[in-house]
């Protein structure tokens, strides 16, 4: 991944107000991982994929704000734009991907 996208990811993060100095980072990068393994349609509906409401909104959120997230009428069945494409790619293949982003300078 080119370090320019990186970098315009990591500040997209840090706009998000997630506080990125202690452990929400590992909390995060194993959730993505959950949140991206099904498509992002499916994510939010109990029956299709079970999630935490909780953890889901808070994952919708940050996604809308970094604008890789867009929705019509209901975050549930929303959709990614092009760029939160290559961040789901991203995350389904890095190992540890808020970690890496959390600490970019």
């Amino acid at each position: 991944m080119k370090k320019e996208i990186l970098k315009k990811w990591a500040e997209k993060l840090q706009d998000t107000n997630g506080l990125f100095y202690g452990e929400l980072e590992f909390y995060l990068d194993s959730y993505i991982k959950k949140f991206f393994s099904v498509e992002v349609r499916d994510v939010g509906f109990e029956e299709k994929h079970p999630m935490n409401n909780l953890e889901f909104w808070l994952v919708v959120s940050m996604l809308v704000k970094m604008d890789m997230l867009e929705y019509g009428t209901s975050p549930r069945g929303s959709w990614l734009t092009e760029d939160g494409k290559k961040f789901r790619e991203f995350c389904l293949t890095e190992e540890n991907p808020i970690t890496v982003l959390a600490h970019i300078q």
